[in-house]
């Protein structure tokens, strides 16, 4: 609605007080730090999201189900087809 000029666009420019900063790590794969990381955000956040570009979204997610079977894994995607 906002692009429409129905509604006026909405900024957030300042996080919130207390807002921590993201933190980025690159490191090689290691499934047991994959699992310890899982579970301290579940622990701390009650969940945990990730991005994973790049192969087959479904073998992503059967792994991940094996590493961390406590955790529920549901696989989104915004795959378009290549004609509308």
């Amino acid at each position: 609605m906002a692009m429409t000029g129905v509604r006026d666009l909405s900024l957030i420019e300042t996080p919130p007080e207390e807002r921590l900063p993201i933190k980025t790590y690159v490191t090689a794969y290691r499934p047991q730090l994959v699992r310890e990381l899982i579970l301290r955000e579940m622990d701390v956040a009650g969940r945990c999201s990730s991005c994973i570009t790049g192969g087959d979204d479904r073998e992503a997610a059967e792994e991940l189900e094996a590493l961390v079977p406590e955790a529920r894994i549901i696989v989104g995607h915004g795959q378009m087809h290549e004609t509308p």
